[in-house]
């Protein structure tokens, strides 16, 4: 992934600092007054609630439990295809699936040693309905129009995906095309991340504003990704507990990589491509206090 670096004349600035006005407030004051007059409060919006998809906080996570050929998973016996070298869903009269009518749950396992296929689809019952939770597959193989049994994918990983009648929410799909998932039948897609970029193309063609996606760590540096599906290069802005940063982040279908030092337990995200439209992208508070901007912060950021 690209990574973004600050404009030259837009380096860290060392003189933001934050003052504990209270035991539940931060103020973010920049260095720019020591006289606090007015504060603006910094709020969650609907950005943070519509988090950007990305590698992050989609696909399985955790501890999984490795299935093997013909393993018997949640109750349910699964076949070995006739190449012997995938696992298989097998809805044939002589499988315990043949009488499933309901939804049967499938969570927490790791099927990516092998393929997995769904065989003898045909004789699914109605109703008949497989949740995948949290479970890593190679490739994923299934009838292109059979209309049964529906297949959910939550918070899946997946190498490659053929089928239809499936719906995919919070996964993550390494090398599977939008334009692959959308060619077959009855397909829902929702907050998944594809890793050619195209997640963009399916959910954020329209916005005009940058998109912050996953904040991690490590031991020197905190992260967080971007996405500017706009068409023309962006600003953004960023304040933290210790600094504030300008970045030039430049159109594109993937995500970047943006990268802070030190542990942050504050990081605000402006869009402020115009400066007459400022607007607040991210806000993430690890201080479990609220915050606040200062009152000279607020006057260079929104003119207030």
């Amino acid at each position: 992934k690209p990574t973004a670096t600050p404009k030259p004349t837009a380096t860290p600035t060392p003189a933001v600092s934050h003052v504990s006005v209270s035991s539940s407030r931060y103020v973010i004051d920049a260095g720019l007054s020591k006289k606090i007059a007015r504060e603006v409060q910094v709020e969650e919006n609907s950005y943070d609630y519509e988090i950007l998809p990305d590698a992050h906080n989609t696909g399985a996570s955790g501890n999984l439990k490795v299935a093997g050929l013909g393993q018997l998973v949640a109750g349910i016996q699964l076949s070995i295809d006739d190449s012997g070298k995938a696992n298989a869903l097998n809805f044939s009269s002589s499988s315990n699936l043949s009488k499933l009518t309901g939804t049967a749950v499938i969570e927490g396992y790791d099927f990516s040693d092998n393929d997995f296929v769904v065989i003898y689809e045909m004789f699914a019952k109605d109703g008949a309905r497989i949740l995948f939770r949290n479970c890593k597959f190679a490739g994923f193989k299934r009838g292109l129009a059979v209309g049964k049994p529906y297949i959910e994918f939550e918070n899946c990983t997946f190498d490659s995906f053929t089928g239809s009648d499936a719906s995919f929410s919070k996964c993550y799909f390494k090398n599977v095309s939008l334009n692959d998932v959308k060619a077959a039948k009855n397909v829902t897609i929702s907050g998944c991340c594809f890793a050619d970029g195209s997640h963009a193309v399916s959910f954020y063609d329209k916005d005009k504003n940058l998109r912050v996606g996953s904040v991690w760590k490590d031991n020197e540096y905190t992260y967080f990704t971007v996405l500017n599906y706009t068409g023309s290069d962006r600003k953004l802005v960023v304040l933290t507990d210790a600094e504030k940063c300008e970045y030039t982040i430049s159109a594109s279908a993937k995500t970047t990589d943006i990268k802070l030092k030190g542990q942050k337990k504050i990081i605000l995200c402006y869009d402020e491509t115009l400066p007459e439209m400022v607007i607040q992208i991210r806000c993430y508070n690890e201080t479990g206090k609220e915050i606040w901007l200062s009152k000279a912060l607020a006057q260079e950021l929104f003119g207030k």
